[in-house]
């Protein structure tokens, strides 16, 4: 099982692998994983391609309090990206739609997210 299980459930899982054999998985959950609440969050989990090993759960939607929608990742050279729809007040970008984006390092480290479009803000 690569997340717990829960009223609510694992949903919209994305998996990509690296060139070093490593499988990359997110998925929105909205049970409370790591004690986030019932919200929607999304979550990365590594398969190490080396070790053929489970990595543990990790948060990528840290800063989310309300709804998370679609998501998606790709990767390249050992990075991770994702992007997903939140409809946090996230920078105050207003509680309405937006697109945000995560980088996980080779490291295992994710960079803030970021803010790449307020949809319902856009013409």
């Amino acid at each position: 099982m690569l997340s717990p299980s829960g009223t609510f459930g694992s949903t919209d899982p994305r998996i990509a692998a690296d060139e070093l054999g490593n499988v990359h998985i997110i998925w929105k959950d909205k049970i409370n994983i790591l004690g986030l609440g019932s919200d929607s969050d999304i979550f990365y989990r590594l398969w190490n391609g080396t070790t053929k090993t489970w990595g543990a759960i990790e948060l990528v939607s840290f800063n989310s309090t309300a709804e998370v929608y679609d998501c998606d990742l790709i990767t390249k050279e050992g990075k991770v990206y994702v992007a997903w729809q939140d409809i946090t007040n996230y920078l105050g970008n207003g509680p309405d739609e937006d697109i945000l984006f995560a980088v996980r390092y080779v490291n295992g480290t994710w960079t803030e997210a970021e803010t790449i479009s307020t949809i319902s803000d856009e013409t």
